[in-house]
């Protein structure tokens, strides 16, 4: 637990059970970077290690898809689907 006073990382945001950040709504706790670098590249991580297309990384970590895409879209980064990453 954060002390009181102390200045919260700008970059990384606890997620708790029915928090949201970005559409993220998880059952443990958790960090989600908020930086859109640092979400690129824990995303493309995940999708290269772990999941086979964004569909399946959103609805295991029941991110709303379409929001993660505007999100990063606002960053400047799209999706590729033939490559499986942001970019």
């Amino acid at each position: 637990m954060q002390a009181q006073g102390k200045k919260k990382s700008h970059f990384l945001a606890y997620v708790r059970k029915k928090s949201y950040l970005c559409g993220v709504k998880t059952g443990t706790e958790m960090n989600i970077p908020t930086n859109p670098e640092m979400m690129v590249s824990l995303f493309n991580m995940k999708l290269r290690d772990e999941y086979g297309s964004l569909a399946e990384l959103c609805e295991d970590l029941d991110i709303n898809e379409a929001e993660l895409r505007q999100q990063m879209q606002q960053a400047g980064y799209a999706y590729s689907e033939e490559g499986r990453r942001f970019w």
